[in-house]
């Protein structure tokens, strides 16, 4: 049995033992990740980040022994320790998946002009990994938002679990605000974004309250990403 210790942290602070990060001087809050047998020996320790902060707010282990890690960055250059990912934006979105010994497979950096977050990670029956959040830009990877960049809208972002390709990108929004807060993926591969809303509609389907109030939507998409109801 193993075990997993990940965060992310102020390195000026004593949050983790030098003894197993030597080398490390990057930012102002990096990730940290150690891997433990069931001795508690440590398999392996690494430090991904940039030059500004980073956050993690998703873990997952996967069948094969490696690791997702999800969460935000606002680096100019966000690294893990093999690829160098350019900023979008604001604050961006990062996924890195790790090996069973700690190295990076592959990362992604996702987001627009503005800021992003990340709110709901799950891994789908085929293995996938699908991703949702919010995003105050005028574009989410190259798509429009709903918002303009005046409001957050939801993103919902598909990705290959073996080398990260994107499987695809759905906005989902109105005029005012949108929060997602989970998601659940169904036996045939399509999801269901659970969140709330104080818009006067949601990509065209209307509001009980019609933007008086905050109301909870339900949305399903498809494995392939059309939107089969609201």
């Amino acid at each position: 049995k193993t075990a997993y210790e990940i965060a992310s942290g102020d390195w000026s602070s004593d949050v983790c033992s030098s003894d197993l990060f030597p080398s490390h001087d990057r930012g102002q809050e990096d990730i940290f990740a150690i891997k433990y047998d069931s001795q508690m020996n440590v398999q392996f320790a690494t430090v991904l980040g940039g030059s500004d902060w980073e956050s993690v707010q998703s873990v997952k282990a996967l069948p094969d022994n490696s690791i997702l890690l999800v969460g935000s960055t606002r680096s100019t250059t966000y690294t893990d320790g093999s690829n160098q990912l350019s900023s979008l934006g604001d604050s961006d979105v990062f996924v890195t998946k790790l090996s069973a010994t700690g190295t990076a497979q592959w990362s992604r950096r996702l987001g627009g002009t503005s800021w992003e977050s990340v709110s709901a990670t799950e891994i789908l029956s085929d293995g996938s990994i699908v991703i949702s959040g919010t995003t105050n830009s005028v574009n989410w990877n190259g798509n429009a938002t709903i918002g303009g960049g005046s409001s957050s809208d939801i993103f919902v972002t598909k990705l290959r679990v073996s080398d990260g390709y994107i499987q695809y990108d759905k906005v989902l929004g109105g005029t005012n605000w949108e929060n997602p807060s989970s998601i659940v993926g169904l036996s045939d591969g399509s999801v269901l974004i659970l969140g709330s809303t104080s818009s006067q509609a949601v990509n065209g389907v209307s509001t009980p309250s019609n933007g008086n109030n905050s109301d909870v939507f339900v949305s399903k998409i498809s494995a392939t990403s059309y939107r089969d109801w609201e």
